[in-house]
């Protein structure tokens, strides 16, 4: 086999994996934008330790309920939340393993 025609294998394998691994990776920028911001990694972090509802964050965080309701909608876009309701409170956690994961790791990078 020719080192050109080699090449060119080897070219359209990465080429397919990289079709086959796109909604990976797309999911994958869409959780590492939404953690960009240093509140919604705040409150990242907040919910991989314990239950919390808005006012919750709004005390911990200082940052405006409504704020806090839209991040939460994009956590929730993402399904990296479980959400439990308690009357008209609605109580939030990350329980994902594998988002813990991810978390662990930054707090490990950041180091």
């Amino acid at each position: 086999m020719s080192e050109d025609l080699s090449s060119e294998i080897i070219s359209l394998g990465i080429k397919n994996m990289l079709r086959e691994n796109e909604k990976d990776l797309e999911g994958a920028l869409k959780l590492i934008s939404l953690l960009s911001n240093p509140t919604r990694l705040k409150m990242a972090f907040l919910l991989s330790k314990e239950e919390l509802c808005i006012n919750d964050l709004n005390r911990i965080l200082d940052v405006e309920q409504t704020l806090i309701s839209h991040y939460m909608r994009a956590f929730k876009d993402l399904n990296l939340t479980r959400e439990r309701r308690d009357g008209r409170k609605r109580y939030y956690t990350i329980e994902d393993n594998r988002m813990q994961d991810f978390l662990s790791a930054i707090r490990i990078m950041a180091r």
